[in-house]
C-alpha cells in the first residue's frame, strides 16, 4: 500500500510539473511561432495573397491602356506595272500613281475620360478586394493557429494522464496478483485508458488538419510542424460598446467598400453608355498624284456614324439597371455587416461573462483533487473507482478551462475580423 501511495504522488506531480514527450518528433522543422511571426511569413509567403497583388497589377494596367489615343491609320497605294513604259514599282514624277491616306478616330462626348474613371474605379475594387482577401485569410491564420494551440494544451493534458494511467494499471495488476484489489478495478482503468487513447486521436486528427491549412498559407514543407506560442495576459478583456464596433466596420471594411466601388464604377458605366449614344468622328487627309480630278490632289475628309438606328439603348437600359441593382446591394450589405458585428459581439459577451465568472481560486482548488483523493484512497474512504472518478473530473475541469479560453480567444479574433481593426 505504501508503495502505491508513493505512487500516485508521484503521478500528481509529473500531472502538475512534468514535461511530458510531445507526440510530434521534436526536430529542427519544429518551428515555435508566436502569432506576430506567423503573421509576418503569411503576408510574405502566401500564395493567395500573391496572386491578389498581381490583380492590382493587372488593374494599374489597365489603367495606363485606357489612357492611351487610338492610333492614326495610314493608307498608301502605288503603280505594280505601268503597262506605258512596262516598268514594275513605278512612282515617278512623271508617270508613276502614288496615293496617301491619314486617318484619325476621335472620340466624342467624353468616352476616353469616363473609360479611365471605370478603369481607375476597377484598381480600387482590385486593391479592397486585397484587402477582404487578406481579412479573410487572416481570420483562417488566427483561427488555426489558436485552434492547434489548445489542442495542443488538451493533448499534453490527455497524454500525462494516459502516461500515468499505464503506470497505474501495472502498479494495480501487482496489487491483483495480492488480492488487495478487484479484476473489475483492472477493467476500469482499461477502458479510461481507451477513452482516452480515443480521444486524442481525435485530437491529433483536428491538429493534423489545422496543421496542413497552416503550412499551406505559411507556404512550409510537409515536414515542418509549427507549434503556436502564446503570450499568457492576465488583464481582463475590454469591452467595446457596439456603436463603436460598427461604426469601425463601416468605416473600414473592405468588402464595403468593394460595394461602394462597384456602385461608382456602374455610374460611370451608365455615363459611359450614353456616350456611346454618340458616334465618334473619323478624320483624314488624302493625297492623289493622278488618280483624282487634277494632278497631285490634296483633301481632307470627316466620317461620322449616323445614330438613326442604334443609339445604343439596349446598353443604356442594361447600364441603368445594373446602377439600380447595385444601389440596392449596398444597402444590403450594411445591414449585413451589422448583423455580424452583432454577432460577433453577443458571442465575445458571452463566453466573456463564463470566463469572468472563472473563481481565481477555482484552478487551486481543481488542482488540489488529486491530493485530496490520495489521502481519501490512503484511508480507504473511496475505492478505486472514485478515486478514478476524480482524475476524470480533474481532466475534464482542465478540459472546460481550456475550451473557455479557446472560445474567448475566437471570439476577440472574430470582434477584429468583423470589424477590420485591431481592438484585441
Amino acid at each position: 500500500m505504501k508503495v502505491f501511495i508513493i505512487f500516485i504522488l508521484l503521478m500528481y506531480t509529473s500531472l502538475l510539473y512534468g514535461k511530458n514527450k510531445n507526440w510530434y518528433k521534436e526536430s529542427s522543422d519544429s518551428l515555435y511561432l508566436n502569432i506576430e511571426q506567423a503573421e509576418l511569413i503569411f503576408l510574405e509567403k502566401n500564395f493567395q495573397l500573391i496572386a491578389q497583388k498581381y490583380n492590382i497589377s493587372f488593374a494599374e494596367a489597365a489603367v495606363e491602356q485606357a489612357r492611351l489615343w487610338n492610333n492614326p491609320s495610314f493608307f498608301g497605294e502605288i503603280t505594280l506595272y505601268n503597262p506605258n513604259d512596262h516598268r514594275l514599282f513605278d512612282f515617278t514624277d512623271k508617270n508613276g500613281q502614288v496615293e496617301l491616306h491619314l486617318d484619325q478616330i476621335i472620340r466624342l462626348a467624353g468616352k476616353r475620360t469616363k473609360l479611365v474613371k471605370m478603369q481607375e474605379t476597377n484598381k480600387s475594387i482590385a486593391f479592397h478586394t486585397f484587402q477582404d482577401v487578406l481579412r479573410s485569410l487572416k481570420l483562417q491564420l488566427y483561427q488555426d493557429f489558436y485552434t492547434i494551440y489548445f489542442d495542443l494544451r488538451k493533448l499534453n493534458l490527455l497524454t500525462l494522464e494516459e502516461t500515468q494511467l499505464e503506470q497505474l494499471l501495472k502498479a494495480s495488476e501487482i496489487r491483483l496478483k495480492d488480492g488487495d484489489i478487484a479484476g473489475y478495478d483492472i477493467l476500469r482503468i482499461n477502458y479510461e485508458l481507451q477513452d482516452i487513447r480515443i480521444h486524442k486521436g481525435d485530437i491529433i486528427k483536428d491538429i493534423n488538419d489545422n496543421e496542413s491549412d497552416l503550412r499551406i498559407m505559411l507556404r512550409l514543407t510537409s515536414n515542418h510542424f509549427v507549434v503556436p506560442v502564446k503570450k499568457e495576459n492576465s488583464q481582463s478583456p475590454i469591452k467595446y460598446e457596439l456603436p463603436v464596433l460598427e461604426d469601425s466596420a463601416l468605416s473600414r471594411r473592405p468588402d464595403l467598400k468593394v460595394a461602394k466601388d462597384e456602385l461608382s464604377f456602374s455610374e460611370i458605366n451608365y455615363l459611359y453608355q450614353k456616350a456611346n449614344a454618340i458616334p465618334d468622328l473619323a478624320i483624314g487627309s488624302t493625297y492623289d498624284r493622278f488618280g483624282n480630278a487634277f494632278q497631285n490632289y490634296i483633301g481632307v475628309n470627316a466620317a461620322i456614324d449616323l445614330p438613326l438606328f442604334n443609339r445604343n439603348q439596349g446598353n443604356i437600359k442594361l447600364s441603368q439597371l445594373k446602377k439600380e441593382l447595385t444601389a440596392k446591394a449596398i444597402d444590403h450589405a450594411i445591414l449585413q455587416l451589422k448583423e455580424e458585428v452583432n454577432n460577433a459581439n453577443i458571442r465575445f459577451q458571452t463566453v466573456n461573462e463564463i470566463y469572468m465568472k472563472i473563481d481565481s481560486n477555482y484552478k487551486i482548488n481543481l488542482d488540489q483533487i488529486l491530493p485530496k483523493a490520495i489521502q481519501l484512497y490512503e484511508s480507504k474512504t473511496i475505492g478505486i473507482l472514485d478515486f478514478m472518478d476524480k482524475i476524470r473530473t480533474y481532466e475534464n475541469g482542465k478540459m472546460d478551462l481550456y475550451e473557455v479560453e479557446y472560445n474567448l480567444t475566437i471570439s476577440q479574433i472574430q470582434i477584429n475580423y468583423v470589424t477590420n481593426s485591431i481592438f484585441y
